[in-house]
């Protein structure tokens, strides 16, 4: 039976709030506290799947492969080659990942709220000769500050899958580590003649 304590529960609760609040507010220094917690939490998850306990190892050890499995994915370079049979124009493994789809779908949830007074409905975009002003509706000319930093959001969204992964690793990790105590101790030993 599956079993989580009511300290888990409080810090997924925590994890997951501050992921949404990421991901609503993303800029550049929330990337950077983001992708320093991510690296400082696969660090740990590693030195504790080593030096902690044996019973305790299971749960940080999947963290750690899942977590930096998945870390690595995002990392790795994009091919300058075109793959003729898979036709990949030097696409990064990671827009590849379906997770990348998954944040383009939130993308446009997210990505501006509704419009407020302060949005203009339309901005004026030059002038002409005789004075008088040229407008647009074109989303295309309006000031950056009305918009969100996209490319932030789709790195803090990866570094929120890094640990999602990582805790369905260890929980995956743990569960099986339990299975195979159990299993253990249900079969007779075996006597020798």
């Amino acid at each position: 039976m599956f079993r989580f304590s009511l300290s888990t529960l409080f810090v997924s609760v925590l994890a997951v709030g501050l992921g949404c609040a990421a991901l609503l507010n993303p800029s550049l220094l929330i990337e950077k506290i983001a992708f320093t917690a991510t690296l400082a939490m696969l660090g740990v998850a590693t030195l504790a799947s080593l030096y902690l306990p044996r019973s305790t190892r299971a749960f940080y050890g999947g963290f750690a492969v899942a977590g930096w499995l998945y870390f690595a994915l995002l990392t790795v370079p994009s091919s300058k080659e075109t793959n003729v049979w898979l036709d990949l124009h030097s696409q990064s493994v990671k827009d590849r990942l379906l997770t990348t789809d998954c944040l383009r779908l939130l993308d446009p949830i997210l990505a501006m709220p509704a419009p407020t007074p302060e949005v203009p409905k339309q901005i004026r975009i030059g002038i002409t000769r005789t004075g008088e002003g040229i407008y647009s509706r074109d989303p295309a000319y309006y000031p950056t500050q009305f918009f969100a930093d996209r490319s932030a959001f789709y790195n803090i969204g990866h570094l929120l899958f890094v640990l999602l992964f990582g805790a369905v690793g260890g929980t995956l990790a743990h569960g099986w580590q339990k299975a195979a105590g159990a299993d253990a101790k249900s079969q007779p030993e075996s006597k020798g003649n």
